[in-house]
């Protein structure tokens, strides 16, 4: 089998080399996605010579909210269902 010990060396870091690429394709899409989405932000204050200005916390949620509904309405449509929003009495 394995006997000197170049060859368990080798096989160790080929081990360790299949781990490392496992981690990469785990966590390398949200940093990529993050990354360009931060050169978009940097490309388009140069160009237009603006301040970042951000959105605040309500921005963002919704967005998410309406992508939600947005999601969740598609996946009824899909099963032959139609959403309507409740009208909330003030």
């Amino acid at each position: 089998m394995l006997s000197t010990p170049h060859q368990k060396m080798q096989l160790f870091s080929q081990i360790q080399c299949i781990n490392f690429q496992s981690l990469l394709r785990i966590s390398l899409h949200p940093l990529l996605t993050t990354a360009h989405k931060l050169t978009r932000l940097i490309y388009a204050m140069l160009i237009k010579g603006t301040e970042y200005m951000d959105q605040g916390q309500d921005y963002y949620e919704k967005c998410y909210q309406q992508r939600v509904v947005h999601s969740l309405s598609q996946r009824a449509e899909k099963m032959g269902f139609q959403l309507t929003p409740i009208v909330q009495k003030t």
